[in-house]
């Protein structure tokens, strides 16, 4: 079962491989900053309820901690997946 799937705390994200929720890389994950962003894009891109639970995160993040290695890009995916959630609705 990916990392993602299933109930995470949505307001403490912990970015540490192996950790559950849709910014926790698999457990075996030794990326750098870079490769840890191109795996958020390609969940975002590619999986559904990932694309889902990162929105919900994204929405929140006045209510958000993020923690672990990852901790600074995962907030800025969150920030940028804010930002055009919020462009989407004023385009409607």
């Amino acid at each position: 079962m990916p990392a993602w799937s299933g109930r995470f705390d949505m307001h403490r994200i912990d970015t540490a491989p192996g950790k559950t929720g849709p910014f926790a890389p698999p457990a075996d994950w030794n990326g750098n900053a870079d490769a840890y962003r191109g795996l958020l894009r390609d969940l975002w891109r590619l999986d559904t309820a990932a694309r889902q639970q990162m929105g919900v995160v994204a929405r929140r993040l006045a209510r958000v901690a993020f923690h672990g290695p990852y901790a600074e890009e995962a907030q800025q995916v969150a920030e940028a997946i804010a930002q055009r959630l919020q462009e989407a609705a004023r385009d409607d």
